[in-house]
C-alpha cells in the first residue's frame, strides 16, 4: 500500500491582503495566522464589511516565495 505525504514547515503563516477597486497597493488584513480557515474567514469578512474588489490569502513559509493560495473578486 502506498501513502501519499505533504509535509509543510512548521513556520507556515497565512495573510490575507484586500484592494479597493481602482487602487494599486493591497492592504493588510490583520496580523499572519497559521491556520488557513482563520485566514479565509478574515477575508470574508472583510469583504462584507468594505467595498474591496480583490482579495488574496498568501503564503508564507521558511525558505520559499510568498506563494498566493486562494483569491477572491467581484
Amino acid at each position: 500500500m502506498t501513502a501519499v505525504h505533504i509535509n509543510r514547515p512548521s513556520s507556515t503563516q497565512f495573510q490575507v491582503m484586500v484592494r479597493l477597486p481602482g487602487a494599486r497597493k493591497w492592504q493588510l488584513i490583520g496580523k499572519p495566522t497559521g491556520d488557513y480557515a482563520t485566514a479565509i474567514m478574515r477575508m470574508a469578512r472583510a469583504f462584507s464589511a468594505g467595498h474591496y474588489k480583490r482579495g488574496m490569502v498568501v503564503v508564507f513559509a521558511d525558505y520559499y516565495d510568498p506563494t498566493p493560495c486562494c483569491e477572491m473578486h467581484q
